[in-house]
């Protein structure tokens, strides 16, 4: 049975994506990975605020300024108005993109209306309601967002131009050339999209054309001086991008999977009950836009296989795409099979976003928020503090979540620009002897220590008691530990320093 009360108000729709996604701001309290924070939280809070720590990414000038905009925005006006509080700094953030996100989610669910009916959108926001996934990283400050919500309004302005031949074709041509300024492989996905309009306009393709190159050229220069406002030098980071993740597989520094690896192992971890999907691109293949949205995903996979470093993150573009194919699915089934499916996809997806978001990496987040208020009563009290974190790099969050002006150092794992044959990162160094590293370091001097639990196995009973440490606080972390990360991240508070 359809729940009617769905569409008796106006946008009713979009209101709810609106509340679902927003609430993934406040009940998700794990950490996903490291770009959440050092590829936007961190660099804004340093532009803004004048401290923090700018990672490699940005002094080399590979990241566009427009993947940090929304949070640019958010921090300059907080900053403005002298209420840049830590709460507001920290969650506001994280609203701003589920609300961007659920714009995505709605663009998908009105193009599933346009070339399935109704029936088919209802189902289509089902899937999009109960994707793991696309919930527990809604509130994610991850450029994949954005990209996400233009890959999904990309498909919309052109569903719309193909059912409406006098629709603008300069929407959908912005939202493409944003993209392609912003994440250059965006290109793998949206690049077909511009080519499927293009065939649409046959009979003004010179017009076409003419405006795509205008488009280009103004969002270009645009990225460019914004760039010039955040880096302070001219720089064409789309290049620079390419060139050093494509061209020279720089970052196959951080970790490769085989070829397959996103068929075998991304797309069916990312849509578990949802790969549903396969079975529409099979008996649906005479449909226009199933054919459309195969070509584009098989696109996609090929295009990101041929880059050695995967990520699970890098799926979420086409994933809303594949969840309008999921509802078309639903939508061609008797109803008793509907109501089979609907409830797996709950059963089986609310468990796992609630452990996902409320257990599973949770330590570094309530790490910082203890060293917070740690940090600001030492301040208050007219001491210093210190933090260094003694984990892999990039482990936990930093000053956008602390929000004051203190020392807080980490284990760097910069890639070997050099090519040096013999280069080992400051992490890999510090793991393969953890006492000589310290004792290199002539000792440590912070007031508080951050590590996991795993890292006592690799020194003797009683060192950080006799490096003057004792244990202070102790947060669950995993109950999965994998390589250097443990099930509890600890908190190391010196006893010689005030």
């Amino acid at each position: 049975q359809e729940v009617k009360f769905l569409f008796k108000m106006k946008n009713s729709v979009f209101l709810q994506l609106l509340i679902l996604r927003v609430s993934s701001a406040f009940l998700v309290q794990s950490s996903f990975v490291p770009d959440e924070y050092w590829q936007s939280l961190e660099v804004a809070h340093r532009i803004v605020f004048g401290y923090g720590y700018l990672t490699w990414e940005w002094t080399l000038g590979i990241r566009s300024s427009l993947t940090i905009l929304p949070v640019l925005v958010i921090f300059k006006i907080l900053s403005w108005f002298k209420i840049d509080y830590p709460v507001l700094l920290i969650l506001l953030p994280r609203i701003a993109y589920s609300a961007i996100t659920a714009l995505g989610d709605y663009a998908i669910y009105r193009s599933s209306k346009l070339h399935y009916g109704p029936k088919c959108a209802y189902y289509t926001f089902i899937c999009l309601s109960t994707s793991w996934f696309l919930y527990y990283c809604s509130s994610r400050t991850l450029v994949n967002n954005l990209e996400q919500v233009l890959v999904s309004l990309g498909w919309y302005f052109y569903s719309r131009k193909k059912f409406d031949d006098s629709y603008p074709n300069i929407y959908l041509i912005f939202v493409i050339c944003i993209g392609v300024a912003m994440r250059p492989t965006s290109a793998i996905i949206l690049g077909p999209l511009w080519l499927l309009n293009g065939w649409k306009n046959e009979t003004n393709l010179q017009k076409y054309l003419l405006l795509s190159v205008i488009s280009g050229i103004f969002i270009l220069i645009s990225s460019v001086l914004l760039d010039l406002m955040v880096y302070e030098k001219f720089l064409l980071t789309p290049v620079a991008f390419l060139e050093f993740n494509v061209f020279t597989d720089g970052s196959s520094a951080f970790g490769t999977h085989p070829w397959h690896w996103y068929l075998s192992q991304g797309v069916p971890t990312t849509m578990l009950t949802h790969l549903i999907f396969v079975y529409t691109m099979i008996v649906d293949v005479k449909n226009q836009a199933t054919r459309s949205i195969t070509w584009m995903f098989f696109l996609y996979l090929v295009g990101y296989s041929c880059i050695s470093h995967k990520e699970i993150r890098f799926l979420l573009p086409i994933l809303p795409l594949l969840c309008s194919l999921g509802g078309r699915f639903l939508s061609t089934i008797s109803p008793r099979n509907v109501m089979k499916w609907v409830t797996c996809l709950w059963v089986v997806n609310i468990p796992l976003v609630l452990y996902l978001g409320l257990v599973h990496q949770r330590g570094p987040l309530d790490v910082v928020n203890y060293l917070r208020s740690e940090c600001l009563k030492r301040v208050d009290a007219g001491y210093s503090c210190s933090i260094f974190q003694l984990t892999p790099c990039h482990s936990t969050p930093h000053l956008s979540h602390i929000h004051l002006d203190i020392e807080m150092s980490f284990l760097t794992c910069e890639p070997n620009f050099e090519k040096n044959l013999t280069y080992i990162d400051e992490a890999d160094l510090f793991y393969m002897d953890v006492e000589l590293w310290i004792k290199d370091q002539q000792g440590l001097s912070a007031d508080y220590l951050v590590m996991f639990d795993e890292l006592n196995e690799r020194v003797e009973p009683n060192f950080w008691k006799k490096l003057g440490y004792t244990l202070d606080k102790s947060f669950f972390h995993t109950h999965f530990p994998t390589g250097r990360q443990g099930s509890h991240m600890l908190v190391y508070k010196s006893t010689s320093r005030e």
